[in-house]
C-alpha cells in the first residue's frame, strides 16, 4: 500500500510539471492573439482639398470628410481596409469678376490595399491604394456676393469612380494618411462638357477595436 500511494504520488507530480510547461509554452501565443485585432473597427475624419478638372481654370475647396473604417489582414505585411466616408468636395472661381463657389457633398466607399510594416515599433509605416465609389448626396453653386444659390442636382451624375493612392503612419490606436483621389468619369450631365474630381485630403484616424 506505501509503495502505491508513493507511485501515485509520483505521478501526479510528474502530470502537475507537464501541465505547468505547457501553459508555459502556450502563453505568449495566446497573449500575443490576445493583445492584436484580427479586425480592426475605427472612425477616422480630416479635411479635402478639393478641385474640379474641366476647360475652365478653377481654384481649390476646403470641405470635411470622415466615417467609418474596417480592416482586414492578409498577411503581416499585407491587408485590406474599407471604408465609408461623407466627403464635402467641389470648386472655386472667380473669373467672372466675383466669387463663385461648386460644392458637392459624397458618401465614398474606397476599398484599399495595405502595404505596412509588421513590427513591433511604436510606430508603422504604410502605403495604400484602390478604387473608391461615390454616390452623390448634393450638389449646388453659389454666388455669395450676389446672394444667389443654384441646385445642380440635375447637372451631376449621381455615380462616380476614381482611384487612390495615399501613405500613413499608425502609433498605437491613433493613425494618420495622406491621400489623393483622382476622378475617373465625366460628372457633368451637359452636353459637351468635362468634369472631373481631384482631391488630396489629410485625416487622423482611432482605431476602436
Amino acid at each position: 500500500d506505501h509503495r502505491s500511494e508513493k507511485g501515485a504520488l509520483m505521478t501526479v507530480r510528474l502530470r502537475s510539471l507537464s501541465l505547468f510547461r505547457a501553459i508555459l509554452v502556450m502563453a505568449p501565443a495566446v497573449s500575443a492573439a490576445q493583445s492584436e485585432p484580427s479586425i480592426p473597427v475605427g472612425i477616422k475624419g480630416g479635411v479635402n482639398s478639393a478641385a474640379v478638372s474641366t476647360d475652365v481654370e478653377t481654384d481649390r475647396r476646403l470641405g470635411g470628410v470622415g466615417g467609418v473604417f474596417v480592416g482586414a489582414r492578409i498577411t503581416d505585411t499585407i491587408g485590406l481596409q474599407f471604408e465609408g466616408l461623407f466627403s464635402q468636395r467641389g470648386a472655386t472661381d472667380d473669373s467672372a469678376g466675383f466669387k463663385l463657389e461648386y460644392r458637392s457633398h459624397y458618401i465614398d466607399v474606397p476599398v484599399l490595399l495595405v502595404l505596412g510594416s509588421s513590427t513591433d515599433s511604436d510606430m508603422q509605416f504604410r502605403v495604400f491604394g484602390g478604387p473608391m465609389a461615390s454616390y452623390k448626396l448634393k450638389a449646388e453653386a453659389s454666388a455669395p456676393s450676389l446672394g444667389l444659390t443654384e441646385d445642380l442636382d440635375d447637372e451631376v451624375e449621381d455615380l462616380d469612380f476614381s482611384g487612390v493612392v495615399g501613405v500613413g503612419v499608425a502609433m498605437g490606436r491613433v493613425s494618420v494618411d495622406a491621400r489623393y483621389s483622382h476622378g475617373f468619369t465625366n460628372f457633368s450631365t451637359t452636353a459637351g462638357e468635362t468634369a472631373k474630381n481631384r482631391t488630396f485630403a489629410v485625416m487622423v484616424g482611432l482605431r476602436l477595436k
